[in-house]
């Protein structure tokens, strides 16, 4: 399972005071999951898809990256790969094949410094 790489990427973002968005953390028992899923995605500035066996293999994984596909086409919106897990670059979806990826098979803490630089250059040129 994806969940505790994903956790762990969280809070190293969080510890760098970039704000994130999960739907573990952000959707509460009893909420419509779709409209709070869309709208999580929409109002983000990146989305960061975690890559792996299990996410090529999830329905849920594949309807988030269609909708995230979309408003990054519609609204320019940011998709950051993240290779985990022993994932070849063979495996990337389609529509994240001409996408920069970061891997995060070897080395975590040269791999979250390599995501935490990309995500600010994605702010900074948001601001200029």
């Amino acid at each position: 399972m994806d969940e505790a790489f994903m956790l762990k990427i969280q809070a190293d973002l969080i510890d760098a005071n970039i704000d994130t968005w999960t739907s573990v953390d952000d959707i509460n028992a009893g909420e419509i999951f779709i409209d709070k899923y869309n709208q999580g995605i929409k109002d983000c500035d990146f989305f960061l898809i975690i890559i792996s066996e299990d996410s090529n293999n999830s329905k849920w994984v594949k309807d988030e990256l269609n909708r995230a596909y979309y408003l990054a086409v519609k609204e320019g919106k940011s998709i950051i790969p993240v290779l985990y897990n022993g994932i070849s670059e063979e495996n990337i979806p389609e529509q994240l094949q001409n996408r920069s990826f970061i891997s995060f098979d070897k080395e975590y803490d040269s791999s979250i410094r390599k995501l935490k630089k990309s995500i600010h250059a994605i702010f900074k040129e948001k601001l200029e």
